[in-house]
């Protein structure tokens, strides 16, 4: 997924969308590298599925949910703004969090999680 959100990004980029500092990549080229991505991440997850507890899958699912809200963005199914589409990539950044919260408790790992604060300020402040 993290994968897919890089090249959502420098997509982004090339729209004169994002506010990050990423090389542009093109559309037909980038949507040719997101459907490779995505093929693999399907394959991957299908572990996840095997291995994972429910609160893990449903974050898994809800991060894969909001990439795909960001992708729509660079690939022409949906048109937005550049306010619009930075809202869309902290919302995955957020959902990247609850994944790894989850993930981890999962495992039992008990040290603190350090959420992306700047994800999390940015949702708050913009709600």
């Amino acid at each position: 997924m993290k994968r897919e959100v890089h090249l959502c990004i420098r997509m982004a980029a090339a729209m004169h969308l994002g506010t990050m500092d990423e090389a542009p990549l093109e559309n037909v080229e980038g949507v040719r590298l997101l459907n490779a991505t995505e093929e693999r991440r399907a394959d991957a997850f299908e572990g996840l599925l095997l291995l994972a507890d429910k609160q893990t899958i449903d974050a898994a699912r809800a991060w894969h949910e909001s990439v795909w809200r960001l992708r729509d963005t660079v690939n022409g199914t949906r048109t937005v703004d550049q306010d619009t589409f930075m809202s869309l990539f902290r919302a995955t950044g957020v959902a990247r969090d609850d994944f790894h919260q989850a993930a981890r408790q999962s495992l039992s790992v008990t040290t603190e999680f350090a959420r992306s604060l700047a994800f999390h300020r940015t949702v708050a402040d913009s709600t």
